[in-house]
């Protein structure tokens, strides 16, 4: 019974999580761009910004839970915390990070539990820097499909009109906007 609740429960999370990512795209593509705006050709992202950090991510980087992982320069370097000091980014702050067609705005947390369930999160593993959503998967609502074997392998494919790899601009919204306890896992 109780397995039975939580999948429920899982499923109405995830649920919830896509209603409202739809609609803060929704609200995201009935922004106006200014007309000094350049525009990318490539992956649908909008508008260039000098302070961007850019990373990428391919099916390779997604892990069984749906959590994204980056890497730099549209290679197999994985994208690390240092990166983000160099950018200025650093934990507690908020970010934007845009991709394909979508904007999402986010934390920069140790832990997942540092934010609500359902809410999408930017996760520094040792060192190396995730996208993922608390209790949900990252990866299903924004970029692959997940298939899973009969041995219990995962496999991710991308959506329908996506190709990959899939560039994620990066770039600072508010410093310091939560409080972050521990230390850096």
């Amino acid at each position: 019974m109780r397995n039975k609740i939580k999948q429920t429960l899982n499923r109405f999370l995830i649920v919830i999580s896509a209603f409202l990512l739809t609609a803060a795209v929704t609200f995201a593509d009935q922004t106006e761009l200014s007309p000094d705006t350049e525009k990318d050709s490539w992956q649908g992202i909008d508008e260039y910004r000098d302070t961007d950090l850019i990373a990428y991510s391919n099916l390779d980087g997604i892990n069984k839970y749906g959590n994204v992982i980056l890497v730099r320069d549209n290679g197999d370097e994985i994208l690390h915390y240092e990166d983000l000091e160099e950018a200025e980014i650093d934990y507690g702050d908020r970010v934007e990070v845009r991709f394909l067609d979508q904007t999402m705005e986010m934390p920069i947390v140790h832990e997942f539990g540092e934010v609500e369930k359902g809410e999408a999160l930017m996760r520094v593993k040792g060192g190396t820097v995730e996208l993922a959503l608390n209790l949900g998967d990252f990866a299903s609502l924004t970029i692959a499909d997940k298939s899973t074997l009969e041995d219990d392998t995962v496999v991710w494919s991308y959506k329908e009109g996506i190709e990959g790899p899939v560039e994620f601009r990066i770039s600072l919204v508010e410093k310091g906007n939560m409080e972050i306890s521990g230390q850096l896992s």
